[in-house]
């Protein structure tokens, strides 16, 4: 999982405290950012997890769309262009309160990112400025549940710690990618790049509905006349699996070209093709020899 920092800039007495990191555990699921923080009533240090869009309660760790009541985010909750994520607090005792971070546009700060970047200092300005180290952005937030307005090091690809000055681990070390999945780098997190029959942020579900192949070509009957038995020569069909093009081969068929027939004898011939995804298609046809008179 991804680690955000090992400090935070929470606002406490006026003054700003850094605390040991509690990220290096990877509490947060399912690609969240983790922010390690301080409780604004102690010194106390815990963590915040930024869940990604469709994730929400305790570490990020539920579905919105099963429990689309954790959803704190509206199209209001976060003022002048700053970014709303579903979030979790290591200091809620009732993960099941919906809660939210504000990722604030650059300058803005303050409860929901209100204030502007006009005669007023920031967090970033007051403790981030000049601080970020290897590409790493000073950026404002606001987390909901301790109406706290603090900041944090954004730091860039391969780089973690309180002012972005630590060599990162790299995120598809652990292959969090699973069913196949191919892991590549994405800043502080990860990206999965999914085989045909999965998908989701590790790869983890099963698509529900196979894709049949598609099948071009298909013999039509075949109807000879001969008073002795005869080999009927056709072609295979030519198939295509649906999702990536790939040309398929028979995985089945209960007849063969060059196959003898004899006067009088009806067949149906079938040919089965099977996709990448389970999905199958069969090609069938009627061979008929029809003895002379």
């Amino acid at each position: 999982m991804p680690m955000k920092n090992d400090f935070s800039g929470c606002s406490h007495g006026g003054s700003y405290i850094f605390v040991r990191d509690k990220c290096v555990s990877s509490p947060c699921q399912n690609g969240a950012i983790c922010i390690s923080t301080s409780h604004p009533d102690s010194d106390i240090s815990g963590y915040t997890c930024l869940c990604p869009a469709g994730y929400a309660g305790r570490q990020c760790g539920d579905s919105l769309a099963d429990f689309p009541q954790l959803r704190a985010c509206t199209p209001g909750s976060c003022s002048n262009f700053g970014t709303c994520y579903n979030s979790y607090s290591s200091y809620n005792d009732d993960p099941s309160s919906p809660e939210y971070t504000c990722v604030c546009f650059p300058g803005y700060s303050g409860t929901d990112c209100s204030l502007p970047p006009i005669g007023i200092s920031t967090p970033c300005l007051t403790s981030g400025i000049g601080g970020c180290q290897n590409g790493g952005i000073c950026q404002n937030i606001f987390i909901s549940p301790s109406n706290d307005a603090n900041f944090f090091c954004d730091c860039r690809n391969g780089f973690v710690g309180s002012r972005c000055d630590v060599q990162a681990e790299d995120p598809c070390a652990s292959a969090p990618c699973r069913n196949g999945g191919l892991c590549e780098r994405d800043g502080r997190s990860f990206r999965c790049t999914c085989p045909i029959l999965y998908t989701g942020s590790a790869c983890e579900t099963m698509l529900s509905d196979p894709v049949p192949p598609l099948i071009f070509s298909c013999p039509q009957p075949i109807i000879l006349t001969s008073s002795v038995p005869v080999a009927v020569q056709w072609t295979y069909p030519f198939a295509l699996d649906s999702t990536n093009s790939e040309v398929l081969q028979p995985v089945s068929a209960n007849a063969a070209p060059g196959a003898v027939y004899s006067p009088g004898q009806l067949a149906e011939v079938e040919i089965v093709y099977e996709s990448l995804s389970g999905g199958r298609s069969t090609c069938a046809f009627w061979i008929y020899v029809n003895p002379s008179q």
